[in-house]
């Protein structure tokens, strides 16, 4: 007999969260799974790598608050042996309302960031803290994708520790080695200059200003390209402007293959305040490329090893940024082949999923 399984998320647009999932659902053994992928609203640019034999369910809602009730429905008329969920909103909804849910069906979280400071970006901060404190534990399981996420729960928030578990996020190798060769779109870094890249939404969060910033102390065959769209973009495209560096900053916009840009790029740069863990390095690192990077809150610390396959400086500190930056440019000593080899050993798709899976068949002994 396969295991039911749900597997549940807001849509499949493009997020950290949503590549993870759909990697899940693609390498899932569905000798072993019964795969039901739930949808509030059947979106994205991964749902062309859903495999045709997994059922989707659409239930055409674009927020969660409006798809909770008919998620909340199915579940109880089809009494899966597993949910797993993901993303910070769903993940709360499905734990507050779990006590009327089947009870033989257990109940997996995915958290995708440190919650306690991801909360502090809520409208209701305190609010969000305390029902992370009482109905969170409703879950049967969590999965961190790393330590500090793990240990913020238990510590922020009063989490059983045998509830918790550490699964690091995927990456398909398979998929950027073809991607990366593909010209899906024409985009294409600078000749002849040293090429800094930064991926992401333009949003408070990835704090792409400190990138656009430092491009002021750096001579002029550095050029730095920004790929994503988001509500900062107005901002900071006004900020290039204002600091006179239309000619060494380059905005494309959101790229459906990055893999190009990135096999191109010279060093990628991650900024952030704060992450889960974050894929564009893990990405970055699987294209052979190192990524300098701000120690911030997250598992950034559990990937970048100095001078091996990147470099991590003091969160927030614009002076060591671009110390770092002239330091990399000058020595030029990393091995794209070794941090490839690298990141493949401990993050390899088929590997992490096998994670999930023994996960799964744990939950239910």
């Amino acid at each position: 007999m396969r295991i039911n399984i749900f597997i549940i998320i807001p849509s499949l647009e493009g997020g950290g969260s949503e590549r993870v999932i759909s990697n899940v659902v693609k390498y899932l053994d569905q000798e072993k799974f019964n795969i039901t992928l739930v949808l509030g609203c059947k979106k994205g640019k991964y749902l062309e790598e859903i495999p045709k034999s997994v059922n989707i369910i659409d239930f055409k809602k674009a927020r969660v608050r409006y798809a909770i009730f008919p998620i909340i429905n199915f579940i109880r008329g089809h009494k899966p042996d597993i949910v797993l969920s993901t993303l910070g909103h769903l993940n709360l909804l499905i734990a507050f309302f779990r006590p009327i849910l089947p009870k033989r069906t257990k109940f997996i979280a995915r958290e995708s960031n440190t919650i306690s400071i991801r909360n502090k970006d809520e409208r209701y901060p305190k609010l969000f803290d305390f029902l992370f404190k009482t109905v969170y534990k409703n879950f049967d399981l969590v999965i961190c994708q790393a330590k500090s996420m793990k240990k913020d729960l238990i510590i922020n928030y009063n989490f059983p520790e045998q509830k918790l578990k550490i699964i690091n996020n995927p990456v398909d190798f398979d998929k950027i080695e073809y991607l990366s060769t593909k010209d899906i779109e024409v985009v294409s870094l600078p000749k002849d200059k040293y090429n800094l890249l930064v991926i992401g939404r333009l949003t408070h969060q990835k704090r792409m200003d400190h990138a656009i910033k430092v491009m002021s102390c750096m001579p002029d065959n550095f050029h730095l390209t920004i790929a994503g769209e988001g509500e900062l973009k107005e901002y900071l495209e006004e900020l290039v402007v204002n600091l006179n560096l239309k000619d060494k900053v380059t905005f494309k916009g959101f790229v459906k293959n990055p893999y190009v840009l990135l096999k191109e790029a010279n060093l990628v740069l991650s900024t952030s305040r704060y992450e889960g863990f974050p894929n564009v390095v893990l990405e970055a690192n699987a294209c052979g490329k190192p990524v300098l990077a701000y120690n911030y809150v997250g598992g950034i610390d559990e990937i970048i090893e100095n001078d091996v396959n990147g470099e991590l400086i003091e969160d927030g500190n614009l002076k060591l940024l671009s110390e770092a930056l002239f330091k990399i440019f000058q020595s030029n000593n990393y091995n794209g082949e070794i941090i490839r080899n690298l990141t493949k050993q401990k993050f390899n798709v088929k590997h992490i999923v096998a994670k999930y899976e023994s996960e799964f068949f744990n939950i239910l002994k």
